[in-house]
C-alpha cells in the first residue's frame, strides 16, 4: 500500500508566504497609483497604503528565509526593487555560499561513490567465482551485487 498523496504545489511554505506578501504589496501599489490619479479612496484602502512599510519589512524577513534554490526572487523583479540593496547583497551572498556548499557536497558524495569499498566477506550467497589469468587473484560475485577481489 503506497500513499497516493501528491503535494499541491512544488513551492515550500516560505515561498508561498513570500508570494502572498508580494501580491499584497502589488495591490497597495495599485491603490497608490489610483490615489495619485486623484481618485478618492475608502478608509480601508488608505489604511492598506499606510501599512505598506510593514508589508515590505515582512517581505524582507521572508526573503531571508527562502531556500537557496528558489526561483521566486528571480521571477519577481518588481518586488526585489523594494528590498534594500544591502539586504539583497546579503541574500545573494547567502545563496552563492549555499550553492558552493551544495556543489562541494555533491563532489564529495561522487568521490565517495567512486572509492572502492573494502569488505571482508559477502552478505549474500556467491553466484560466480573467477581466477585471474596470472592466478594471483580470485574474484567472487554474489547476490549482494558486489565483486570481491581475493589475493592468492
Amino acid at each position: 500500500d503506497q500513499s497516493t498523496y501528491k503535494p499541491s504545489s512544488a513551492l515550500v511554505d516560505e515561498e508561498k508566504e513570500f508570494l502572498k506578501v508580494a501580491k499584497k504589496i502589488r495591490d497597495v501599489t495599485k491603490l497608490q497609483e489610483r490615489q495619485a490619479q486623484g481618485e478618492s479612496l475608502q478608509q480601508l484602502q488608505l489604511d492598506k497604503i499606510a501599512g505598506k512599510a510593514k508589508l515590505i519589512e515582512e517581505l524582507v524577513d521572508l526573503a531571508s528565509k527562502l531556500p537557496s534554490r528558489t526561483e521566486v526572487l528571480d521571477k519577481n523583479p518588481d518586488i526585489l526593487e523594494l528590498i534594500p540593496s544591502s539586504i539583497m547583497r546579503a541574500l545573494e551572498k547567502q545563496r552563492a555560499d549555499d550553492q558552493r556548499r551544495r556543489e562541494r557536497k555533491e563532489t564529495r558524495e561522487a568521490e565517495e561513490r567512486k572509492r572502492p569499498e573494502f569488505m571482508c566477506r559477502h552478505e549474500k550467497p556467491i553466484v560466480k567465482v573467477v581466477v585471474s589469468s596470472d592466478s594471483r587473484f580470485l574474484f567472487t560475485c554474489s547476490k549482494d551485487k558486489y565483486v570481491l577481489c581475493w589475493s592468492l
